[in-house]
């Protein structure tokens, strides 16, 4: 081997089986190991099922739809029809087998007479504004992942008209309840109280604003308000 490989290799080669063998079992010996990423891959598949929503593609779903759900006999591909609101997907078929029709939802829907809408139609654009997330920028990724979610009109028209409504309800009640109780526990001195001021964006150009009131004592926030440059409480600044 020497006379066959150059001088300046013989270095780099190992003598070190990457499988050791004892009698008539292998284990890995400690130069062949998993990646960190095999790992973490393995211990998410043995994780238990917690979550209410999951990817599927749809050639997957086909699958479920070769045979009926109440007797399984095979279905006419032809009696399957497909049809998609946004994110949700719904099939509706009719079996030759026990005569009769059929109809398959991917998601539940909320709501009340003609307002009811599919579950996660309102939950992508309610969770997109919670979290600080860009209506563009949620499109784009799904688009790039060929993910099917609600129209930018559709998921602005959510934030609007519930979102926004809802979240009001929330916070004005509890700002309501933290006020209270800042003016049950204060002293005869008074409350002492931190404003803190922040503008929509960095620069001259930005056009919104709020200010929010502190409770030094306890850190609660008793007030929040949003301004524009235009009102009078906040000037032309």
């Amino acid at each position: 081997m020497d006379s066959v490989v150059p001088q300046r290799l013989l270095s780099t080669i190992s003598s070190v089986p990457t499988v050791e063998r004892s009698d008539s079992s292998f284990r890995l010996s400690q130069v062949s190991h998993q990646s960190d990423s095999d790992i973490e891959e393995e211990e998410e598949e043995d994780t238990a099922v917690r979550s209410a929503y999951f990817l599927t593609a749809k050639s997957m779903i086909d699958m479920l739809f070769r045979r009926c759900q109440a007797c399984g006999a095979l279905i006419d591909p032809i009696s399957l029809r497909w049809r998609q609101k946004a994110s949700a997907l719904w099939v509706t078929y009719s079996c030759t087998g026990c005569k009769n029709h059929f109809r398959w939802d991917s998601q539940p829907k909320r709501g009340r007479g003609r307002s009811r809408v599919y579950e996660m139609n309102q939950s992508l654009a309610v969770s997109a504004f919670i979290t600080g997330t860009p209506i563009t920028r949620l499109i784009d990724q799904c688009d790039l992942l060929s993910i099917a979610i609600p129209k930018e009109r559709s998921l602005r028209d959510t934030i609007r008209f519930y979102a926004c409504p809802s979240i009001d309800r929330v916070y004005l009640r509890w700002q309501r309840e933290a006020r209270d109780f800042s003016k049950d526990v204060a002293t005869e001195e008074g409350i002492v109280v931190a404003l803190d001021g922040q503008f929509a964006h960095p620069g001259w150009t930005s056009n919104n604003g709020k200010v929010t009131v502190f409770d030094c004592d306890l850190g609660l926030v008793v007030a929040a308000v949003s301004l524009s440059t235009k009102d009078d409480e906040i000037g032309d600044i």
